[in-house]
């Protein structure tokens, strides 16, 4: 039906992918929606918030096929814009299998394989139970030597 970049669908604005609210939820560095997340698995579910503090690099992660490691847009991969649908394409040094219920497994930089499955816009414990269960008898093993990293870097 409509306009929108050669696109089947009608965009009105950008705010549908790269949503920049009146009272954001965040400042958005690269031009990552900044809306507040709506919850697990929702349209406007969002956890860029927790995702962008790598820089634009950290695009890349996620979307590969349409930023390079930098983070700008790769030439002629408009894919995104076109088939209006969120490109999730694992990249940049990261493994995760994505699924279509807005899910991440195995997600290396979350333990790897194994891992507790994330779903896109849930909240996350803030504490180690988040990715590592509530009890020696459910958790993951904290063993990736990561623990610096994520005590130094709130």
């Amino acid at each position: 039906a409509g306009s929108g970049w050669n696109s089947a669908y009608t965009i009105t604005d950008c705010k549908r992918c790269h949503g920049n609210d009146t009272s954001p939820d965040f400042t958005s560095l690269n031009g990552e929606p900044n809306y507040a997340s709506t919850g697990a698995s929702t349209d406007r579910g969002n956890g860029h918030k927790n995702h962008v503090s790598y820089g634009a690099g950290s695009c890349a992660f996620c979307h590969a096929t349409t930023v390079t490691p930098g983070g700008t847009v790769i030439p002629g991969s408009t894919s995104h814009v076109l088939n209006y649908k969120i490109d999730v394409v694992a990249g940049n040094g990261i493994e995760f299998t994505y699924g279509s219920n807005k899910s991440c497994s195995d997600i290396s930089c979350h333990g790897g394989k194994g891992s507790v499955t994330q779903y896109w816009g849930a909240p996350v414990s803030a504490d180690c139970t988040g990715c590592h269960g509530n009890n020696a008898g459910s958790s993951l093993a904290i063993a990736s030597g990561k623990h610096g990293a994520h005590i130094n870097n709130p």
